[in-house]
């Protein structure tokens, strides 16, 4: 569905294409879209239980790798620091995936994704998958 649950950020676009778009080539529109900016938050409610997180990114914007350094939480559980997409895929315009599984809602029955830029250039984040 569209971008929603969202506190911060704005939109950027790219109509650049995405190499190994995930899980499928057909995929490649969910990456032209990014929620950008210095930091930003999710808070998607759901139903008790345990969930996997599928976080989905692609440099499309920067023309070099490291780039793009951010912090990624998970209900208040640090997934990633100092990542950067196009260093973890290996090239600009690679697709780069985060999953995160046995994730449970908050008391709150949320579960809530931090992106914090540690940086000079914002923090993005292409997509969201809670399964």
């Amino acid at each position: 569905s569209a971008d929603a649950h969202f506190t911060g950020g704005h939109v950027i676009r790219s109509n650049a294409p995405v190499i190994q778009a995930s899980p499928t080539l057909y995929d490649q529109s969910l990456y032209q879209t990014a929620r950008c900016g210095k930091n930003f938050s999710y808070s998607v409610p759901v139903p008790p239980g345990l969930y996997t997180v599928h976080l989905k990114f692609a440099e499309l914007w920067l023309k070099e790798l490291g780039q793009r350094p951010m912090n990624i939480e998970i209900n208040g559980r640090r997934v990633r620091e100092s990542w950067d997409p196009a260093s973890a895929a290996g090239r600009v315009g690679m697709a780069a995936d985060i999953r995160d599984e046995d994730v449970a809602p908050d008391q709150q029955g949320h579960i809530t994704i931090n992106v914090r830029s540690t940086g000079n250039n914002e923090a993005i984040l292409q997509a969201i998958e809670v399964e």
